[in-house]
């Protein structure tokens, strides 16, 4: 399962997850401890790396952090760039917690707080307003560099189904039309966790 930090995650018992493999992303470690922390912010790896949890982070701050043995280093895309989303440094926490995922070949990838889109005029997640945050009337993060990567992430990863986990009501990404994509209603997504 790969945790996003949007504001659709609010109020989950993530303690449903500790059973489970999960792949969480910069300040979700002061909630819930995954199994692999991805933090792309050098702030959130310097906040986390005293927590003694696998954490992933850029290959370029590894001298910052050698003295962690268990701050590890991204793997490398598994594709030459063809667009600037491409590029190392535009993929994000989240981004790269599913490419992760990826990497271990699982049958079934579960999305949650990936909301992609937020709702207003507000950045959306859950832990803006904290420190290494911005504040919470910052403007909304554009999304085109998430849908772009993740629907990359579908393609390039055909044997995997990918479940997005959202309200029913919140808005989908239209343009994920692989057949690998699955969206499923946060309550569904309870009731499936609850029988596992």
């Amino acid at each position: 399962m790969v945790l996003g930090n949007g504001e659709t995650r609010k109020g989950f018992d993530l303690t449903k997850l500790e059973k489970h493999i999960t792949f969480g992303c910069n300040a979700i470690c002061r909630d819930f401890h995954p199994t692999y922390l991805i933090a792309v912010d050098r702030r959130c790896v310097e906040e986390a790396a005293d927590l003694g949890i696998s954490i992933y982070t850029r290959p370029r701050w590894h001298s910052s952090f050698a003295a962690y043995p268990y701050v590890q280093y991204l793997p490398e895309l598994p594709y030459k760039p063809e667009h600037k989303a491409d590029e190392p440094m535009n993929w994000g926490s989240g981004t790269y917690a599913a490419y992760l995922a990826c990497l271990q070949k699982p049958k079934k990838i579960y999305f949650l707080g990936f909301d992609i889109y937020s709702m207003g005029n507000r950045h959306n997640n859950i832990y803006k307003g904290t420190p290494n945050y911005d504040g919470p009337d910052r403007r909304p993060v554009d999304p085109s560099y998430w849908i772009y990567q993740i629907n990359k992430l579908h393609r390039l990863f055909p044997e995997i189904q990918f479940i997005h986990v959202l309200p029913g009501t919140w808005p989908k990404v239209g343009s994920w039309n692989s057949q690998n994509r699955i969206w499923m209603t946060t309550e569904n997504f309870i009731k499936v966790l609850d029988k596992s």
